[in-house]
């Protein structure tokens, strides 16, 4: 198609030319008027114009499909005739058309047309039509087409379809575009107008600056350079054929009038806005592509420097700011300056967030956080449901014949079969006039009482007549129901089966919202409600609301029935209610929203779910705190300035609140503590600003201050009545005029509500209420702001309730405002630090002026909120009437405890009477039981109150859980029997033991699942009575055990390492005998407190106590061995508890029996109570105090916050690291909250292990980037994900001290390649390897305290026998290595050395992270000094033979009996070559090179040069052995695609060495090399040298921490160990990932004549 020749210069340009250029390419014609798209369809295209266009080879890419099936890249490199091409297609269907790529261009044609219709060949016998609308209808969504693909038929000539015929859709007004000239003839010939559409794309080289190839047409404007310059390029043109490239160049002659800069310094670049999108072009020429830096003043803050372009979005500025800078651009050495400047413009005034007009400022009633109640998701399911079904009556027919049938709705068919699950209630509406005299019942016979059964009523309600309003009948199916039928009980035949299975499936419950406890004239049986007023679930029983906990629900289903609460699914054939508590899982998912007063709208808020508070938390984290068997919540804010728990208020509602607080008003004697907000976007800029009320702009209430921050702050005074005989009823026109009234809120009329000495009969307060007016200004250095504001101070006396001035129905006040003061806590939480054995006092307080109402009290609550006993230290105790906390504090052996109590305080009125009662609990009590046994209660009635009465019908807490008391038994001498609602729940003190096996009568000794269990926890059950069956025992020890199981590998037995262990063999001795002195042997442990489970020799099993020694798993190891010799693995299994009782059990205990306690004996129940008509308010807070013993435990950290940047796919050396004062404290770091990146791990020693994961995979993530790195954001200052943000715990073991730091660690993602490493293994024999893992596990060498990250695989001990070839290389395919190694490689022996040490430093620092211990690897190929050539050219070089080529021949498939046609061919060395007969034909390559494709069809042809003819046929050779018929030489071939014997070689003149060095060499020429890859310690400069000391080609044997390389490397020499007994030949290398995998994977190395090993 190209009508020049390759190389050929196409043009030549002047750059100092301004005129454009439109170069069509030099083409033979094409049967276009011009092969430019844009100018044809200008010209042929109008609006209504039918537009259409093909598919193949224009839209998807035909070719490069059909290409690929004969394993080409070019469909004109296709010999094989249409009808070959057509059976290669037809063998790939289906998916051949539906999978073709779309063409690049695709978009760029289809967006020229307004719209257009696909015109497509009909696929015909390859069914490939539906694909091809399936190809549109997925690659076209940018453009689609317009109306349904059309299809162009053909007819089947010769087995392929073909003459489709594309002008029978041809008309004066259409046109086409297609790239095959045969359809654009028939096209024209019928009349219409069509375009041969070719594309053409520069595939190598570049065009000159400003020129591009569009539509085939080399169009632009040379840029001007200062030298002349000539570019060469590849065009490569597509067509119906496939494409043909053509090398062509365009010279440009130089401009003699260049210059770099085109303007003079200094040269303004203008002003522009800030926060706004910019891109300023420099004006540069950029003909000859000129380097520009910056290299002195500063660009505005947001903008940078790229390419010849100044881009950006301007940072904030105060005002106008003009920056200077001076930029150099370098072109050919010379170097040229410019200085610039740019000036950004930016002023705003503060404005005004906080809304004008009263401010809600009431603290009391402040609520900034909603519940969003219509978009939040409440977690119940059950599988107890109420369903309600209508049924009706129709002629049908069913399996009793023709008739009147039953029909239900929802249930498709004539009396279809029921499913009605056990527990769940049905209703059928049976009010349709259609059942009249059809009353439906149920029976356990098929058809009822026509089929001879009986009326089935256990569970059914029938309520009025069938066809009557109202009526129905209703089955609650009870547990273990048989199969029912239900049946008509006048007409024979009308029902069905109805199935009665357990449900195994949960159904999600609607929850509706109620504020409080909802009333029982609401909602229906089976509904579910959340109060959102006391964070409680009902569900409705019977036409009863009852609170949703199991105690209720085993009274309303049943003593079975269970409630579950639990982020995973429970068994639903066991437990019936799930409250779910996974979001991810359409579980509870509260939509928690808070108020920013800054943007003014409602934001989500995120909350921990969880039993118990969560680990350090930050201020105003919001926890939810859930219960087990109980579908209740307590909302909880952490308010870090009292360092606790506090209760959260919020609204629930359907839509957002208008203000996050609904106080618009303040009592006196409250505090306040209110920020203004206003926002300036020159904040950023340094501005600040500054809060005042002017002179003249009012004032606010007295006590009450505003900052110059914003903040309104203080206690509110309280506003004095004044003399009767004083007082103005229409308000003192002086403070009138300082914005200050008394009469808003209240009626007209004044002497309503302000004046109390006219005889009206008013309640006379002692304090007034008043509306304070002012305006603040808010102002920053040049503008400022101004909003009114208002304050409504409401007088306390103003809330008696014998005030008959209060107007109702204002919404104004609510009823739980009250006239008393809750007291406001004075002191902080956190009470610091008292030394113990010393007289502490420390006095707790709450702002109490003399003119508030009421007395305060104190109390010590049993309780924190968080769930934890409240406990004073020991010898202090609370004075309830001053608050003052005092005593000695004994001796305390402990470095520092902290002891952590909730202390209520209660304001209470002189005319009423507060009273506690007070007892003790009588015995443990297990938790289930509703009956709680206390020290007697008083009868004494000298304080007025009557104990047990009053206690009747209020709620005690015990253990944390609030339980009603319905009723007191006194009847025994010694202790009262309180009885309750519902059971008791089970301590969180005490936490539960479950029972792993079962506890057979007479067994003393039980054994539990740990579940977490702590040491602490486990003590407290030490003495615990434990009532089982009516039986009573204690606990007399727990101790922990450890479980393991030991596997050797590929299911082989494992047997005793008698020398590891250190043990005699004893003929005939059991093996669990064996096991149990081999582990007593190593771990000290007396063999009767070792279990040994040995029943199947490939898996044992170890129970034994927790011990140091019992912990080190690889001392465990060490004493078991597979049948091979080899290692042994020990998994760890779930760890047990020991349960030792002080008497054998009368009664067996089955598995998974859980011993709760639900009541601690001795622990106290105190209740507060209040006579009637009594007034009081309390508000509790908790304290923290950490009394310190003799020993100082402090713990501070060495680690910086800021770690130092981790490259990805880089391995970590980072740690993190904090010092105690304790002498010997091993400290534990743990993350508290925040994560690490994907691949890293923080190990409880503090070490950050692994490697940042780069790029993701189908499990886990990697890093973010877009569009494949090639965007970017201001100049890759803003990135993704590349910082890391986590905080860390340090706590010494002994938990007396514990201090958090939050660590930043940035992730360097420096390129976008993925790197390899390659090793070399040996394969030893079994001897060889036994004596090397015993060498290498020997403890006694390898001291286990000296390891370093001993269960991280990149370091600790390296029992693999790996070397390192190379590190870094650029990953590639697995076939790019296997090519690497075909020279210069080969199976060698390498030699061992001296054992070596060297150490890791951190770069840049002396500071070693680790030391290694390695065995130099000795190759005996390779020099001393320098290194060999990879290629070396032997003098004497034999001549290369045909038969060292390999001859690709089909092997038989079957094997056995099968032969193949050849042709046997006489080379001129006499010797016979047979050449397989193929249906290709054979391929002949002449003397000139040429190559000619000969057919044979079983016999070949040959002409001599004396002109005779010779055939030869093909011989038939077949293989009796049933071994194909195989070409192959006795070594490994040298194949086409090598390279270490060209074709035109004659000699075998060349060898190729194997040793190290070339062998790297041949790994380096892969790809890119990235040095980091190598090991630190490779990287650092050791002991005496200023250099690193690079690659080694070492053995690692292990790694060490800090000083531990020298001992080990002299455990080792003392050993004497022999490396020379290790056959270290390697064949192979092993790559740890490769494009085509993250696995490991190996390339052997190959036998070749030419490698010299």
């Amino acid at each position: 198609m190209w009508n020049v020749s390759n190389g050929a210069l196409i043009l030549t340009l002047d750059s100092s030319d301004s005129n454009p250029v439109k170069l069509p390419l030099p083409l033979d014609p094409t049967g276009n008027t011009t092969n430019n798209i844009t100018d044809w369809i200008a010209e042929n295209v109008g609006p209504d114009t039918t537009v259409y266009v093909d598919m193949d080879t224009t839209l998807a890419d035909f070719n490069k499909k059909l290409a690929s099936l004969f394993s080409v890249s070019n469909t004109r490199d296709i010999t094989s005739p249409s009808v070959i091409q057509y059976n290669a297609i037809f063998n790939a269907m289906p998916g051949f058309f539906l999978n073709l790529e779309k063409l690049p261009q695709a978009d760029s044609l289809l967006s020229k047309f307004n719209k257009y219709t696909i015109l497509t060949t009909n696929t015909g016998a390859l069914n490939g039509n539906g694909e091809k609308q399936d190809w549109a209808s997925a690659n076209l969504t940018a453009y689609p087409p317009t109306g349904d693909i059309l299809f162009a038929s053909g007819e089947v000539l010769s087995g392929v379809y073909q003459n489709a015929n594309k002008g029978e859709f041809a008309t004066p007004t259409s046109v086409l575009i297609d790239d095959s000239p045969t359809y654009v003839r028939q096209f024209n010939d019928a009349g219409g107008n069509a375009f041969r559409y070719i594309w053409s794309e520069v595939i190598e080289g570049t065009l000159p600056a400003g020129l591009t190839l569009t539509d085939n047409t080399i169009v632009g404007t040379p840029i001007s350079q200062r030298t002349t310059s000539t570019s060469t390029f590849t065009i490569r043109l597509h067509d119906n054929l496939g494409y043909t490239d053509r090398q062509l160049s365009i010279k440009v002659l130089a401009d003699p009038n260049f210059t770099v800069w085109n303007v003079t310094t200094p040269y303004d670049l203008g002003r522009y806005l800030e926060k706004t999108n910019t891109n300023i072009p420099l004006p540069i020429n950029q003909t000859s592509n000129p380097s520009v830096t910056l290299i002195s003043g500063s660009l505005p803050k947001g903008m940078r420097l790229e390419g010849y372009f100044l881009k950006g979005a301007p940072f904030e500025v105060k005002r106008l700011e003009t920056f200077k800078f001076v930029l150099r651009a370098i072109e050919n050495n010379e170097i040229a300056d410019r200085t610039f400047e740019i000036t950004i413009e930016g002023e705003d005034a503060p404005v005004w967030q906080t809304p004008a007009g009263p401010l809600n400022i009431g603290s009391t009633f402040t609520q900034s956080l909603w519940l969003d109640q219509l978009n939040s998701q409440y977690g119940i399911y059950s599988t107890i449901n109420y369903v309600t079904y209508t049924v009706t009556v129709d002629a049908g027919t069913n399996q009793y014949g023709a008739g009147n049938k039953y029909f239900i709705s929802g249930i498709d068919g004539t009396s279809p079969v029921l499913e009605l699950n056990e527990g769940s209630t049905y209703t059928f509406d049976m009010s349709s006039s259609t059942t009249a005299t059809h009353g439906l019942r149920f029976s356990t016979t098929p058809n009822g009482t026509w089929g001879g059964g009986v009326e089935y009523t256990k569970g059914v309600t029938v309520v009025g007549t069938a066809g009557d309003p109202g009526a129905y009948v209703q089955i609650v199916v009870p547990r273990g129901a048989p199969t029912l039928y239900y049946y008509c009980i006048n007409h024979s035949g009308m029902g069905n089966t109805a199935n009665t299975p357990v449900a195994n499936t949960y159904t999600k419950q609607t929850v509706s919202i109620a504020t409080g406890i909802p009333s029982n004239s609401t909602g229906k049986n089976g509904d579910y409600i959340f109060d959102s007023e006391n964070n409680v679930f009902y569900f409705k029983y019977n036409d009863l609301w009852k609170l949703l906990n199991q105690s209720e629900l085993q009274r309303s289903y049943g003593n079975n029935t269970r409630l579950e609460t639990s982020a995973t699914v429970p068994n639903p054939l066991t437990v019936e209610f799930w409250f779910n508590l996974n979001p991810l899982n359409n579980g509870l998912n509260l939509k928690i929203l808070r108020f920013d007063n800054e943007i003014l709208t409602w934001k989500p808020n995120i909350y921990n779910l969880s039993i118990n508070a969560p680990v350090d938390p930050e201020d105003k984290n919001i926890w939810i705190q859930y219960f087990e068997n109980d579908a209740r919540l307590i909302f909880r804010q952490y308010d870090v300035d009292e360092l606790q728990w506090i209760a959260l208020p919020y609204i629930a509602s359907n839509t957002p609140p208008t203000r996050s607080s609904q106080a618009f008003f303040v009592i006196d004697n409250s505090r306040v503590d209110f920020q203004l907000q206003a926002i300036d976007s020159d904040l950023t800029a340094g501005d600040s600003l500054k809060f005042y009320v002017a002179q003249g702009d009012g004032e606010l209430p007295p006590g009450l201050t505003l900052s110059n921050t914003g903040e309104i702050s203080g206690f509110v005074d309280p506003i004095l009545a004044l003399d009767a005989d004083n007082y103005d009823p229409y308000g003192d026109s002086t403070r009138l005029q300082q914005g200050v009234t008394d009469t808003e809120g209240f009626a007209s009329d004044p002497y309503d509500t302000q004046f109390y000495g006219y005889g009206l009969p008013s309640r006379n307060p002692r304090k007034l209420n008043r509306t304070y007016d002012f305006i603040v200004t808010v102002a920053d250095d040049v503008s400022e702001s101004k909003r009114a504001f208002s304050i409504y101070v409401v007088s306390s006396d103003f809330l008696r309730a014998d005030n008959t001035i209060l107007r109702s129905a204002t919404g104004l006040f609510t009823a739980d405002v009250t006239y008393l003061r809750r007291p406001i806590w004075l002191t902080q939480g956190d009470l610091g630090n008292v030394r113990a054995d010393n007289y502490t006092t420390i006095l707790i307080e709450v702002f109490d002026p003399n003119y508030i109402l009421g007395t305060v009290n104190y109390s010590l609550r049993s309780y924190n909120d968080d769930g934890t006993e409240s406990t004073l230290p020991e010898g202090l105790s609370l004075d309830t009437t001053t608050g003052e906390i005092a005593g000695v504090i004994p001796y305390q052996p402990a470095v520092e405890k902290e002891y952590k109590f909730t202390i209520e305080a209660t304001r209470s009125d002189q005319d009423q009477e507060v009273f506690t009662i007070n007892t003790n609990i009588y015995e443990d009590t297990p938790a289930g039981a509703d009956q709680l046994k206390v020290t007697k209660l008083s009868r004494d009635m000298t304080d007025g109150v009557d104990d047990v009465k009053a206690l009747i019908d209020t709620q005690v807490n015990i253990e944390n859980n609030e339980y009603l008391i319905t009723g007191i038994n006194e009847d025994n001498d010694l202790y009262d029997i309180l009885e309750f609602g519902y059971p008791l729940l089970p301590s969180n003190t005490y936490k539960p033991l479950t029972i792993k096996q079962p506890i057979a009568v007479g067994q003393a000794v039980a054994f539990g699942y740990r579940n977490n269990l702590t040491q602490q926890q486990v003590d407290k059950w030490v003495g615990r009575n434990i009532r089982f069956s009516n039986t009573n025992n204690v606990v007399q020890q727990i101790s922990f055990l450890n479980n393991y199981r030991f596997e050797g590998p590929s299911n082989q037995d494992i047997g005793i390492n008698h020398t590891a262990a250190n043990i005699a063999i004893i003929p005939g001795e059991p093996i669990q005998t064996t096991v149990k002195r081999a582990l007593n042997s190593v771990t000290g442990i007396a063999t009767d407190l070792i279990i040994v489970d040995a029943g199947d020799l490939t898996s044992i099993g170890v129970t034994l106590p927790q011990t140091a020694l019992s912990n080190n798993r690889n001392i465990l190891e060490s004493v078991f061995d597979a049948e091979d010799s080899s290692s042994v693995d020990s998994i760890v299994e779930d760890d047990t508890i020991k349960i030792e009782f002080v008497n054998p059990w009368s009664v067996g205990v089955a598995e998974n029996t859980q011993f709760a306690i639900g009541a601690v004996k001795d622990k106290s129940i105190s209740k507060r109570l209040t006579l009637a008509l009594s007034e009081f308010t309390t508000t509790s807070k908790t304290f923290t105090l950490s009394v310190l013993g003799n020993v100082e435990s402090t713990i501070a950290w060495v680690t910086p916050a800021i770690l130092p940047s981790l490259g990805a796919n880089r391995v970590s050396y980072l740690k993190v690291v904090a010092t105690s004062t304790l002498v010997g404290a091993n400290l534990r770091y743990d993350i508290v909250s925040g994560k690490v990146p994907q691949g890293l791990e923080l190990k409880r020693d503090g070490e950050i292990t692994g490697k940042v994961a780069q790029f993701g995979t189908s499990t886990e993530p990697g890093l973010t980037t877009l569009d494949n790195r090639t965007t970017t954001f201001d100049g890759l200052t803003t990135s993704f994900d590349r910082e890391y943000t986590f905080k860390v715990i340090a706590r010494d073991r002994f938990g007396y001290s514990a201090v958090t730091r939050t660590f930043t660690l940035s992730v360097n993602d420096t390129d976008n390649k993925l790197y390899s490493n390659i090793y070399m293994q040996p394969f030893l024999k079994e001897n060889e390897r036994t004596v090397y893992e015993d060498f290498i596990n020997d403890y006694t060498i390898f001291t286990p305290a000296l390891i370093y990250r001993p269960f991280d695989s990149n370091f600790g001990l390296q029992k693999n026998l790996r070397t390192l070839a190379f590190a870094g290389i650029e990953q590639k395919s697995l076939g790019d290595f296997a090519t690497a190694v075909r020279q210069n490689h080969g199976k060698k022996k390498f030699l061992f050395g001296d054992i070596k040490t060297a150490v890791a430093k951190t770069p840049g620092t002396n500071d070693v992270i680790y030391e290694v211990v390695y065995v130099d690897v000795i190759d005996p190929g390779k020099p001393s000094k320098g290194d060999t050539q990879s290629r070396t050219k032997i003098r004497t070089g034999t001549n290369l033979k045909v038969n060292q080529v390999k001859i690709e021949v089909k092997d038989d498939d079957t094997a056995k009996n099968q032969g193949i046609g050849f042709f046997s061919i006489l080379t001129r060395l006499g010797t016979v070559v047979k050449v397989e007969e193929s249906t290709e034909g054979l391929e002949i390559i002449k003397q000139d090179g040429t190559k000619v494709t000969v057919f044979t069809n079983g016999s070949l042809g040959i002409i001599s040069r004396a002109g005779t003819i010779t055939v030869l046929t093909t011989a038939l050779t077949t293989d009796n052995s049933g071994d194909p018929f195989r070409f192959r030489p006795n070594r490994d071939p040298i194949t086409v695609d090598q390279t270490a014997v060209l074709s035109s070689q004659t000699k075998d003149q060349y060898r190729y060495p194997a040793n190290i060095g070339t062998m790297r060499k041949r790994i380096k020429a892969i790809g890119a090399n990235e040095r980091e890859f190598l090991p630190l310690w490779m990287r650092t400069a050791q002991e005496g040298s200023l250099s690193e000391i690079d690659y080694v080609t070492a053995l690692p044997l292990c790694y060490t921490k800090p000083g531990g390389s020298i001992t080990i490397k002299e455990n080792i020499e003392n050993a004497k160990f022999d490396f020379s007994i290790i056959n270290y030949e390697i064949d192979r290398y092993i790559i740890d990932k490769t494009s085509d995998t993250t696995d490991e994977t190996y390339v052997l190395f190959p036998n070749l004549p030419y490698n010299v090993v």
